[in-house]
């Protein structure tokens, strides 16, 4: 992602990762591959996606389930999830909101 910092999305997704998955956090590099580095299966990789859909009251889509292969990539898919949720949100609120 190019900072030096991560932010705090970033962290709680990586902690989410390591106690979902038992790799050490100090192991878990952002960009470090998932699948081949850490040899996640996809039932794992499913078991990271609902406790993300969990805490994030997020729906995350299955063709997403591949694409899940590092922490860079899970912090892209719930970024995107949480701004689809804001915009429907949104949506729903004014389309509700014109009668009142």
């Amino acid at each position: 992602m190019g900072r030096d910092k991560p932010d705090n999305l970033e962290n709680e997704i990586k902690k989410i990762i390591a106690d979902t998955t038992g790799i050490s956090r100090s192991n878990l590099d952002a960009d470090a591959d998932l699948w081949k580095d850490f040899r996640i299966d996809s039932l794992k990789a499913l078991e990271v996606i609902i406790v993300l859909e969990k805490r994030y009251k997020i729906k995350i889509r299955d063709e997403n389930l591949p694409k899940l292969s590092s922490v860079n990539k899970a912090v892209e898919i719930v970024r995107l999830a949480l701004k689809k949720q804001s915009i429907i949100s949104k949506l729903w609120r004014f389309l509700f909101s014109k009668g009142e």
